[in-house]
């Protein structure tokens, strides 16, 4: 048996070399592995935070975007509605009717208007009386032409409506004049009538002759009256005048003798809200489809 040398060197077997470098190789794979394996679980990490956080903003920015589109559209809902809720407004012209706000504008509406009776348009026709109520009237009688409202000749309602009350008026003076005449007539043949059939018709009636040159020559005929009463009442309902006036107790005298009372209003000292009534007789005027004047 050979005598093993001390200074001889080792020799390693190449298996396990092999098998030491596979294992280095396999720690170093492992490492790489490791490594590798590390990033891609810190890389997902970042994906699903990143992922997470996302449909945050999102949301928010689609929560932002319905809200910008329903203020959107709400606001313009509203500039809509009013631009069809709105008076047509042309040139200062206060168009279709509307109840007066809560806070007229000055353009269409004059605050604290207080009636008070002025008994020169509901006095007998003379020549004062007729003057005032044709200062009422526009230079073309209130017939316009307008580039945008009226290409054809259009005829604004209010004076319209002031010419049929004009209408029945003269109408009832005529009325009363004739029955004047005609119990002036009777005074003056007793044997036909006596003095009790009118007593609230005196001759004196008679002496104002203006009423009745005025009204042969200016005659409504049935046909005519009957319109005005249906156009006035129907115009009344249209305005539907909603000022709230102040009552008390009226007195009347009964059929039998005595005295009754009822609650009423004369409308006299009350505040209103009223249509610049001024303000549509100027663009009237502005835009008149004639130049003839006068309410008749």
């Amino acid at each position: 048996m050979p005598i093993p040398n001390p200074f001889t060197r080792k020799t390693i077997p190449y298996h396990r070399l092999s098998k030491e470098s596979t294992e280095q190789e396999s720690d170093h794979a492992g490492t790489n592995t490791s490594t590798a394996n590390q990033d891609s679980d810190e890389q997902n990490v970042y994906l699903l935070a990143k992922n997470l956080h996302r449909p945050r903003r999102s949301r928010f920015k689609t929560t932002c975007t319905y809200t910008f589109i329903s203020l959107f559209s709400l606001l313009t809902g509203l500039v809509v509605s009013q631009f069809f809720a709105l008076e047509y407004d042309f040139d200062g012209y206060l168009g279709t009717p509307s109840p007066p706000p809560p806070t007229p504008t000055t353009q269409r509406y004059i605050q604290n208007v207080v009636w008070s009776e002025n008994t020169t348009f509901a006095a007998s026709p003379n020549a004062a009386t007729e003057a005032a109520w044709k200062s009422l009237i526009p230079s073309g009688r209130g017939f316009i032409q307008h580039p945008v409202l009226a290409k054809d000749i259009k005829a604004i309602a209010v004076f319209h409506e002031l010419h049929c009350l004009h209408g029945l008026r003269l109408s009832y003076f005529k009325i009363s004049y004739a029955l004047s005449k005609l119990q002036y007539q009777q005074e003056r043949d007793p044997y036909t009538h006596t003095r009790d059939d009118h007593p609230h018709i005196t001759g004196s009636s008679i002496q104002n002759l203006y009423p009745g040159s005025l009204l042969a020559e200016h005659s409504h005929g049935h046909e005519h009256i009957k319109h005005c009463f249906e156009y006035l009442r129907q115009a009344l309902m249209c305005a539907a005048d909603t000022n709230l006036e102040g009552t008390k107790m009226q007195e009347f005298g009964r059929a039998d003798g005595d005295k009754g009372y009822v609650l009423g209003s004369d409308a006299w000292g009350t505040k209103r809200v009223c249509r610049d009534f001024e303000g549509v007789k100027t663009w009237a005027e502005r835009w008149r489809g004639e130049d003839e004047g006068g309410i008749v």
